[in-house]
């Protein structure tokens, strides 16, 4: 099921990166191992786990402009910076962005740290 909404605008807050202003760019290739890009990335600390899947992602950029110490767009798809500081991360925000992903590509779960 596509987030189109009901008058036909795709929700794009932070400025779709697609060839028309408000047309997804769902057209293009997926990722998969034999182009090198991967299809998800991950990253994690301090009893959370993130990951984006490219196969997901639209490069609308929201998670960016929400959270850029935690996200950015690389390339044809989101990130999660390798640069976090876990620690110091807002649960509330991280889930509060992953929530409003445009194509629900964010997935954020609680991890038990090692004792």
């Amino acid at each position: 099921m596509n987030p189109q909404q009901a008058d036909g605008v795709w929700p794009c807050e932070a400025g779709c990166a697609s060839p028309e202003p408000g047309v997804p760019d769902h057209d293009r290739p997926s990722a998969d191992a034999s182009d090198g890009a991967g299809v998800e990335s991950r990253g994690g600390g301090n009893g959370v786990e993130v990951v984006v899947d490219h196969e997901l992602c639209s490069r609308a950029a929201y998670c960016q402009g929400r959270y850029p110490a935690v996200f950015e767009v690389v390339g044809d798809y989101a990130e999660v910076r390798a640069d976090v500081a876990w620690s110091d991360i807002d649960r509330a925000l991280l889930e509060e962005t992953a929530r409003g992903c445009p194509w629900m590509a964010i997935e954020v779960t609680a991890t038990r740290d090692p004792a």
